[in-house]
């Protein structure tokens, strides 16, 4: 180990994090007497005892049931549940309800709730700009599942930094990645400054940062990030630790990445997906289909084409006109195509012509790419897009101007998200259709007619074309076209390059007709990938997104430098990719070949992580367990086990544990299992003074900690009790707020308006939607971690604010008037209701006095408030 001995800093004493893991055996557990069989109690008596304290007695059954039911699943047990264990609370019993709780669903969704504070989980990005995010929730019902099947830790650690890549056809293991983007992403800096800039390259390495911290913060409990600006004052971590590790994610971005579930539709993908790399290449995939067979296909998709083609006509003496004046070109093809340069901000293109046809019975919209145009258009906004906000289509006759009603059932081959066709003729004006991000491409749009148009001689068809969206989302190059038949589909359009075969009279060999054979085999493709299972999106840690503005996938791992004093204008040597050379069970440096794929570099580090020899990996994590089920990590700095954090109560214990988790395959369920069946575990909380006197912290755990329950158990165990609770596991999350448009991105909500009897209000908390910047007033009250920053402990406090909000929320009064309901529908009898309050929620009878006095309360001020005083009581809120 390297020393700072003249700076005084670095040094061999502090560092206990780095020694390997002490096997201690305890054979002497077993002579010490059945009540302490368990290795937990040994290292717990030992210390004790050489404090001259002992052990404190076991908790009353009532109080243990309900300790354990909120610390396993976080929920209340039930009356029934409580007065069975109460008549059998003997050891058998004790350890089948153990075992219950882990295997019931709820021990998933209460862990994972531990889990997405400590890495800053949210659902927006957090910053000045913070959007929602669609698709982060599949993060958290990864953690929920992975807890539940007790998935092996190492596999926990290895999906969340590298799942995609070593374990691609695991359908979970992928969105586990979805840890390495949890936290918050400067979106005005990724997607609005250019690539290439200072500015650009602070933003990317401070979004690298964050997952470095995340990272090694998580599962080493380790401050690494310190090591940004200097070699780290503290710990044995240097600067170039730091930017090796900089260097492992250097090719990842935050974004949603779509994946296919079914292993046969994710090969069909990948094979269609590199056919049309290839072309995009212009070479001929010969893995996918070779040049005759595509010929032969070519033939037969021509055929149908022809018929296809033969339902739509071209409008006669047709005539363009704009509501800004702008001139359009009209094209061979038949197509209009407007100049991209001085776009007006709106627009609205009339098109007016006859038809030959005996009714006109829908409409055809093709758009069409130009070179001419932003990204090849169709559209003339700076990204090639363009939103058409309403077709409208009417009828002249004589000067008599028709408005003729459409079928809200548009089609269309490709629809921007949120901004599908139907919106162009749903008669709102506010909303359009759009086609991003597939511009560059021929799109199709086809409206039907409620009531076909009765052709006569002399009567004239106009279609218009409303674009009132703002920011130039104009039609840059269009073709209208319209037919006798409704319910025909919205096909891709034929290419420039394959339209005039469609007149040919014969077809040449596929050698002589290669380039239009590619053209083909793209279209081709491309209806194949369309036509697939629609994907499964996730807010994950990938490589491999749809470009935004300015946020663009690293094609290969960006440079990385050591930077002196971090100053981005002071690159130094190039860092490779790697992890911490003050540990030994590994090399420091990943050995991986330069030009290796970004996913190399993760997969590496999530293997150092996740290596049995690796001892800060298994310290971290059951000091985690330990910590929620005691209030106090046997480390009490969790996120850092470092010369600034504290030094193990009981480092044999920890390593214990640790060596116990390695043991059993990485199961974190026998680490539960251990210190619930653990003496240690099942004391009384009450004080006494010999303690108080050695150790009042009771930092050696000579009785339980008397603990406040987290704000989600307050929030679920009211609904529970109040027989609302809706258990319904994953899915989006519940969004307990009313959104509206904000000043910029981020939107205003207001939760207070939010309905209390919404079925989005009763399910569990662990579904609710995290809004980074603007949190739940009611969860933040209780002490809610805050999603910006990692969270690995609580903190606790009780405060006025808190009982005001227990007394005066919306939703409180509505689950206590539900509650109130309950109890009269089961009970008619008045005391009876009362009696069955404390069994409800106490999981005990109320005493002569408490009943008196309740019912007092009940009689004046009705029983929906007395249930409101239930829920504001110390023993409602705190465990035992």
């Amino acid at each position: 180990m390297q020393l700072w001995a003249p700076r005084g800093v670095w040094s061999t004493d502090d560092s206990w994090w780095l020694r390997e893991l002490k096997s201690e055996s305890v054979p002497a557990i077993a002579a010490n007497g059945a009540d302490d069989s368990s290795p937990i109690d040994f290292f717990i008596d030992r210390k004790l005892r050489n404090m001259g304290l002992e052990r404190s007695s076991q908790a009353a059954p009532r109080e243990l049931i309900r300790r354990v039911y909120f610390d396993v699943i976080g929920l209340p047990p039930s009356p029934e549940t409580i007065s069975d264990f109460v008549s059998d609370p003997g050891e058998e019993a004790y350890e089948n309800l153990v075992d219950r709780l882990l295997h019931d669903p709820g021990y998933g969704e209460k862990w994972a709730g531990h889990w997405l504070d400590l890495v800053h989980f949210a659902e927006t990005h957090g910053h000045d700009e913070d959007a929602i995010r669609e698709h982060a929730w599949q993060y958290r019902d990864y953690v929920i599942n992975a807890l539940n099947d007790d998935r092996p830790y190492g596999r926990f650690v290895e999906d969340q930094i590298a799942g995609d890549i070593l374990y691609p056809e695991d359908r979970w293991s992928w969105v586990g990645v979805g840890f390495l983007a949890a936290g918050p992403w400067d979106s005005s800096s990724q997607q609005g400054i250019q690539d290439g800039t200072v500015d650009k390259r602070i933003a990317q390495m401070m979004d690298r940062d964050d997952m470095i911290t995340s990272t090694m913060s998580t599962f080493t409990s380790l401050t690494v990030h310190c090591a940004r600006c200097h070699d780290h004052k503290f710990d044995p971590i240097s600067q170039e630790d730091y930017f090796s590790l900089q260097a492992v994610f250097a090719g990842v971005d935050r974004a949603n990445r779509s994946h296919d579930s079914d292993p046969e539709i994710r090969r069909r993908r990948k094979t269609l997906e590199a056919a049309l790399d290839r072309l995009e290449a212009d070479e001929w995939p010969d893995q996918y289909m070779n040049p005759h067979e595509a010929r032969s296909l070519f033939i037969d998709w021509l055929s149908e084409k022809r018929k296809a083609e033969s339902l739509w006509m071209a409008l006669d003496r047709e005539s363009l006109s704009t509501r800004s004046g702008s001139v359009a070109e009209r094209l061979e093809d038949g197509s209009w195509l407007f100049s991209g340069d001085h776009a007006p901000e709106i627009d609205s293109y009339t098109i007016e012509g006859y038809s030959g046809l005996d009714s006109v019975a829908a409409i055809r919209l093709e758009l069409l790419p130009h070179t001419s145009l932003p990204h090849g258009g169709p559209g003339r906004q700076l990204n090639g897009n363009l939103h058409l906000s309403e077709l409208r289509v009417e009828s002249i006759e004589d000067g008599i101007v028709s408005l003729h009603e459409l079928r809200p059932e548009a089609r269309s081959d490709f629809d921007q998200q949120g901004w599908d066709v139907s919106r162009a003729v749903d008669g709102d004006e506010s909303t359009a259709w759009g086609i991003y991000p597939e511009v560059g491409e021929f799109h199709q749009a086809v409206v039907d007619l409620t009531d076909p148009i009765v052709m006569k001689p002399g009567l004239k068809i106009r279609v218009s074309l409303d674009q009132l969206h703002g920011g130039r989302h104009l039609i840059g190059r269009f073709r209208l076209s319209v037919s006798d038949r409704p319910s025909l589909p919205a096909a891709a359009p034929v290419t420039a390059a394959l339209r005039p075969w469609l007149e040919a009279a014969s077809i040449p060999q596929a050698d002589e007709l290669l380039p239009e054979l590619k053209s083909f085999l793209k279209t081709h493709i491309h209806g194949e990938l369309g036509n697939l299972p629609s994907q499964t999106r996730a807010y994950v840690a990938t490589s491999q997104f749809e470009p935004v503005g300015n946020f663009k996938p690293a094609r290969e791992p960006r440079p990385v430098n050591v930077l002196k004093r971090g100053d981005i204008h002071r690159p130094g040597e190039p860092a490779e990719p790697g992890s911490l050379s003050c540990l030994k069970h590994q090399p420091p440096r990943f050995d991986i070949p330069a030009s290796a794929p970004e996913g190399m570099r993760r997969a590496a580090l999530a293997q150092w992580l996740s290596d049995p020899e690796n001892p800060l990996t298994w310290r971290s994590i059951v000091n985690r367990i330990w910590l929620h089920y005691f209030g106090r990590g046997i480390v009490a700095t969790p996120n850092d086990f470092g010369r600034m954090g504290s030094r193990p109560s009981h480092p044999d214990l920890l390593d214990f544990l640790a060596g116990e988790l390695i043991r059993s395959g990485g199961s974190l369920k026998q680490v539960h299992k251990s210190i619930l069946m653990s003496r240690t575990y099942r004391q009384s909380s009450a004080e006494r003074a010999d303690g108080l006197s050695v150790d009042p912290q009771n930092q050696y755990y000579w009785r339980a900690n008397l603990r406040m329950l987290p704000a989600e158990a307050v929030r679920d165990a009211i609904l529970a009790v109040s027989n609302n609770l809706d258990r319904t596991m994953g899915g989006p999350s519940a969004r307990h707020f009313i959104a509206s448009r904000g000043v910029h991105v981020t939107p205003n909500l207001d939760y207070s308006g939010f309905a209390p009897e919404s079925p989005e209000n009763q399910r569990r908390a662990i579904y609710r939607f995290r809004f980074r910047t603007v949190p739940d007033p009611f969860m933040k009250v209780l002490n809610c971690a805050d999603a910006s920053q990692l969270t690995p402990v609580r903190s606790e406090s009780v405060t006025s604010f808190q009982a005001l909000a227990l007394l005066h929320n919306r939703w409180v009064i509505y689950q206590s008037q539900q509650w109130a309901q309950s109890l009269k529908n089961q009970f008619p009898d008045a005391d009876d209701q009362i009696g069955h309050m404390g069994l409800q929620a106490y999981g005990r009878s109320l005493s002569m006095e408490e009943t008196r006095m309740l019912s007092a309360y009940a009689r004046e001020h009705g029983l929906a408030n007395a249930c409101r005083m239930i829920f504001n009581s110390n023993e409602f809120l705190f465990l035992p």
